[in-house]
């Protein structure tokens, strides 16, 4: 006999328990959960075939007439047949909704679809092997769906909608700041493209046609010049009011050319032949923009920060976290130090050094311009900023060329050296 019957989901509890369905007739995954101010309900448990993740699917709150345990063992039977056949019983109820619902279709509910597709929950393979979210930056897109379009359109029928109401949208957008209309564009015009796709079709067509053209932004062209450069790396030796890892991780972004996003989760295991005459790193494709592999020769400067950083460790995180070594510092730890907590920086590492705000990515243009100063052509230059551009010869080309950023980079930590090392002393800001 079943350990689960009807007098067992009759019983007040006093406290919450939850039990799974076991004994002859039972249904392996059924989970009952009794609580004593809601009551007593089922859930169905199983391994998602297609994600190969655990999963649950509700079968509501027990009812002795409506939702008997007879009837939810039947449901949960069907289920796991479903299971059992590969079927994804998640993805198929997004679908089912989705075509019931595709007349009536919302501009709110669109967004949900969205980003139910791009996100962790419809993983694919990427180029490297590994499985990761569809769209890897859906949380920023996520979040521009939910900023721009859902207040103004969300009760809106998503058939209903025309350009002239994005082009409202977007114009508004550009009076203040024209990187979030750049940002509403870019993800209204890839939502409404993949609801009108053949196959899925939301919407019969996508109504980001015909929109005002953007404002060109103005490119950015901050960087430090050689007193600045001069202030801020001994504002960075004796400024201990922020933390030596961070601050670490600011020099070497300027020793390397690297990306935030790339050198923040340096790991041992990426530096080879760290004590030997040519040492360098080899950034994996996930944290690369182009998510292609890169390998950067360590200047002896950059030996020497790397050495800092860990100290007495032998392997892990060279710049971790303060709080958990086992975990890298956050992306924006750097942008934290040099702007402070305030919008208005004025309690950050720029104000404290008098200098003009600038970001961690113009650390990557004062590099660069230190090497064109130095002479060096502009293809190698764009070799050690990674901006090779994507020509066919280069899909057949897979050449690193290391040993030209090499002489690249031991110059230009040469010459910081050099900068830093031309004045005695830096006065602080008051």
């Amino acid at each position: 006999m079943p350990v689960i019957n009807e007098a067992y989901c009759q019983t007040k509890v006093q406290e919450r328990d939850r039990k799974g369905d076991s004994g002859r007739g039972s249904v392996p995954g059924l989970m009952i959960v009794r609580s004593p101010t809601a009551g007593t309900s089922f859930t169905f448990r199983y391994i998602n075939p297609v994600t190969r993740k655990r999963d649950h699917e509700p079968l509501g709150d027990y009812d002795a007439e409506t939702n008997s345990l007879d009837r939810v063992r039947q449901r949960a039977i069907a289920l796991r047949g479903r299971v059992e056949r590969g079927e994804n019983i998640k993805q198929t109820q997004r679908a089912e909704r989705a075509a019931m619902s595709a007349e009536g279709l919302t501009v709110g509910q669109l967004i949900d679809l969205r980003i139910e597709f791009m996100k962790a929950d419809n993983p694919v393979v990427k180029a490297d092997g590994n499985v990761r979210p569809r769209v890897e930056t859906w949380r920023n897109v996520a979040g521009h769906l939910n900023r721009f379009i859902r207040p103004e359109l969300g009760r809106m029928l998503a058939k209903d909608v025309t350009n002239h109401d994005l082009a409202v949208i977007q114009n508004k957008l550009s009076e203040n700041y024209i990187s979030n209309a750049r940002h509403f564009r870019r993800a209204a015009t890839s939502m409404f493209k993949w609801a009108a796709e053949a196959g899925r079709q939301y919407i019969p067509c996508s109504p980001c046609h015909g929109l005002p053209k953007l404002v060109v932004e103005e490119s950015r062209d901050r960087h430090l010049e050689a007193h600045e450069l001069r202030t801020l790396w001994r504002g960075l030796d004796g400024a201990n009011r922020w933390g030596i890892k961070t601050r670490l991780a600011i020099k070497f972004q300027l020793a390397t050319m690297l990306r935030s996003a790339e050198l923040i989760a340096l790991h041992t295991s990426e530096i080879i032949d760290l004590s030997g005459e040519k040492p360098y790193t080899k950034i994996p494709l996930g944290r690369v923009k182009k998510r292609r592999v890169i390998e950067v020769p360590l200047s002896p400067l950059a030996v020497e920060i790397i050495k800092e950083a860990l100290g007495d460790r032998k392997e892990g995180y060279v710049f971790c976290n303060p709080r958990d070594p086992n975990e890298p510092l956050h992306r924006q730890a750097a942008a934290g130090v040099l702007h402070g907590r305030k919008k208005n920086g004025n309690d950050g590492l720029c104000a404290f050094l008098g200098l003009s705000l600038f970001t961690p990515h113009d650390l990557r243009r004062t590099a660069a311009t230190i090497a064109g100063d130095l002479g060096f052509r502009q293809q190698l230059i764009e070799l050690c900023l990674d901006h090779q551009k994507q020509a066919t010869v280069t899909i057949y080309d897979r050449s690193e060329r290391r040993e030209k950023k090499r002489k690249v980079l031991d110059a230009v930590a040469d010459e910081i050296r050099r900068i830093v090392a031309d004045e005695p002393e830096m006065r602080l800001a008051a």
